[in-house]
């Protein structure tokens, strides 16, 4: 028997790789959704900002890379302690979220957007249970 007969393969065991393979494929995905199944699908993230002058409330407006156009929530006038208005609200946690902010008045005009801000998205590695 030469050496070239004895390495060549089969139809047989060339198809049987290449089930192998798409298994392995089949079960690294299967393992990433299950791990990720475990993460949260939003998290909440504080805003905190200072504001002069009378408002009747805010509205936050957030977007996520890539997102054509984005989504406003009335969060009203939250509490002011020490000159710092805060509130939380919920993001995705699965995108980096863009927010602005806009303060109106009681006839509902709004000013203009406020510089935006980049919420990335949590590190695994320092968050704690």
């Amino acid at each position: 028997m030469t050496p070239a007969a004895t390495t060549k393969k089969t139809r047989g065991e060339s198809l049987h790789r290449r089930s192998l393979r798409t298994h392995r494929a089949i079960l690294a995905a299967t393992t990433l959704l299950l791990v990720a199944g475990d993460v949260p699908q939003t998290r909440f993230i504080e805003l905190r900002w200072t504001h002069e002058g009378n408002v009747a409330g805010f509205k936050v407006y957030t977007h996520h890379w890539g997102q054509a156009g984005d989504s406003s929530r009335n969060v009203g006038l939250p509490e002011k302690k020490d000159g710092v208005y805060t509130v939380q609200i919920e993001v995705s946690n699965y995108q980096a979220t863009y927010v602005t902010l806009t303060a109106y008045d009681s006839n509902r005009r709004e000013s203009p957007r406020s510089n935006e801000r980049l919420y990335l998205l949590p590190d695994p590695a320092t968050e704690k249970d």
